[in-house]
């Protein structure tokens, strides 16, 4: 995270974060929802200067994590800029996922999407998955009791999907629908505009007919957008209103 606070420095400018508490727990694998769709590993930054991480931790989730951090970080830090916004719009959403993409790619140097990182799933995950079963005395991880909103039962199979491959012109009908939705308020519209219609469904909300995280992907790419056109750092986009790289 020092390194990322260090990037995000400005000359003669305090940082609006003066420190960064973290904390780490260890995953329950009797989660489901952690360990099935959050593979393992989950990290919150929203109230600035504060970091929870939880981890389970197999091999990729250990390589991983360090930017699934920073992406947590980086949205405490622009929550620390704005200062609290009650009821953020969804324009607001997008610059602060955005910022954070652009700021994991300055630490990412592997293959795969900044944006996608937190929601894909690990090379190593149905092994550990495996392992945890084995350990637990049961033939796969689907049969292992867990906790369900506090009711006990099999785990199943059920999770989010990977990020899709979505082609030019379906990407070019999401962006413009996120843009014409950026002043929503509405916390379950700008869930499914991020999250697609996946984790909608799964919570029982109508759907939107968008790819699952496909909005992050339109965060990243309307503040990489906008960082070329302002001809600014990402330090310095943190610090700009929303309407000068999202619009209006």
């Amino acid at each position: 995270m020092r390194a990322a606070l260090d990037v995000l420095s400005l000359r003669g400018r305090a940082h609006p974060m003066a420190t960064v508490t973290a904390w780490s727990f260890p995953a329950d694998s009797a989660n489901a929802y952690t360990m099935l769709s959050c593979h393992g590993l989950e990290a919150w930054g929203d109230t600035p200067g504060a970091v929870a991480v939880q981890l389970w931790p197999s091999r990729v989730n250990i390589a991983r994590l360090p930017l699934v951090t920073i992406r947590a970080l980086a949205l405490g830090y622009r929550s620390a800029v704005t200062g609290p916004i009650l009821s953020p719009d969804f324009a607001e959403h997008l610059l602060r996922e955005g910022l954070a993409s652009n700021l994991v790619c300055e630490f990412h140097a592997g293959p795969g999407a900044p944006w996608a990182i937190p929601f894909t799933r690990p090379s190593d995950w149905h092994d550990t998955l495996s392992s945890i079963a084995d350990a637990s005395g049961f033939q796969s991880y689907a049969n292992l009791p867990v906790n369900v909103y506090g009711v006990t039962a099999p785990a199943g199979a059920d999770h989010l999907p990977d990020p899709p491959m979505v082609n030019a012109e379906r990407m070019a009908l999401i962006h413009a629908r996120c843009l014409e939705a950026r002043g929503t308020v509405d916390p379950v519209e700008i869930a499914g505009l991020l999250y697609g219609d996946e984790p909608l469904a799964m919570n029982g909300h109508p759907v939107l007919g968008l790819p699952f995280a496909s909005g992050f992907a339109v965060a990243h790419n309307v503040v990489s957008a906008g960082i070329r056109r302002l001809g600014c750092t990402i330090a310095e986009a943190f610090h700009l209103p929303t309407d000068e790289l999202v619009g209006t």
